[in-house]
């Protein structure tokens, strides 16, 4: 059994100073979302042995302001993570070949991998996955041969109920 933890970087400025779209920051909401989305992440007893990270700024710093949950984890930071389809995303998961990965990137990729592995699994938390996936929300799957299973979905506000 495989397990993958998707999130989303948390809230960005909407344009860089100065810079592009690679280089918008997190706000500092966005960072303190992606701090409690690391915890609650931890809290549920996971603890990813690699992180797949877009280079993007937003989410780089997404993944440092999670990284204390997950002391053992080692980053990846991968520019075919940046603007990614949902195709894409699963192909690097797929590629990485260890037990519990957490992949940090972008919608609209991200949602839309969210989603679509919710559908295939079925029940309520895909009808939650697939109207949303705000900045620093989680999605955790189980992949086993072939099959999927949805093991929780936390946006910012819930971790308290992770």
């Amino acid at each position: 059994m495989r397990r993958l933890i998707l999130l989303r970087h948390g809230e960005a400025e909407r344009r860089a100073l100065g810079g592009g779209d690679l280089d918008r920051k997190l706000t500092p909401q966005g960072t303190a979302d992606a701090a409690a989305a690391g915890r609650a992440i931890a809290a549920l007893g996971l603890q990813p042995t690699v992180a797949l990270v877009s280079i993007a700024t937003r989410t780089v710093e997404t993944w440092e302001a999670a990284a204390p949950a997950f002391p053992n984890c080692q980053p990846q930071f991968l520019r075919a993570l940046y603007d990614a389809d949902e195709q894409r995303l699963w192909e690097q998961f797929g590629a990485c070949g260890v037990e519990t990965v957490i992949l940090v990137g972008h919608n609209p990729g991200i949602h839309n991998l969210a989603a679509g592995l919710a559908q295939r699994a079925g029940g309520p938390l895909a009808q939650k996955l697939a109207r949303d996936f705000p900045p620093a929300a989680v999605a955790i799957f189980h992949v086993e041969a072939g099959s999927v299973a949805v093991e929780a979905v936390i946006f910012p506000g819930d971790e308290a109920a992770a």
